[in-house]
């Protein structure tokens, strides 16, 4: 598997997470463009997912963190940080779904978004 297929793959899981439908889009959303800025900002706000879902992943995985109880606080928080760092960044879960929808789908969009990605994050890649 490519690292473009694994970042495809992981965007989708993205928008199953933040509580979207799964859908593909539809020919009007594949006809709009995206501008520069606004990729810019998706980009980001995906390095802050990942980086955020990554420390998630390490605090459920603690030895600590084995009760239930303490797995649902866990959760709780990812799910309210997500919320808290998407709405930072200017987006509704909706949007940000849609949006990683369409980079998972659309060849030219996912183009932009690894180019962008590459740029962003110094050719080092998020994910």
């Amino acid at each position: 598997m490519t690292l473009s297929q694994i970042r495809s793959r992981f965007l989708l899981l993205i928008a199953l997470l933040v509580g979207a439908p799964f859908q593909y889009g539809h020919a009007q959303e594949r006809d709009s463009t995206i501008s520069a800025s606004a990729m810019e900002t998706l980009v980001k706000a995906h390095i802050a997912l990942t980086a955020l879902r990554s420390q998630a992943q390490a605090e459920l995985a603690a030895t600590t963190a084995k009760k239930p109880e303490v797995q649902a606080a866990l959760r709780e928080k990812l799910t309210v940080n997500t919320q808290r760092l998407l709405k930072a960044q200017g987006f509704t879960e909706a949007e940000f779904a849609r949006l990683t929808r369409r980079v998972g789908t659309d060849d030219a969009m996912r183009k932009a978004f690894e180019e962008t990605l590459a740029r962003v994050s110094g050719g080092k890649g998020a994910g």
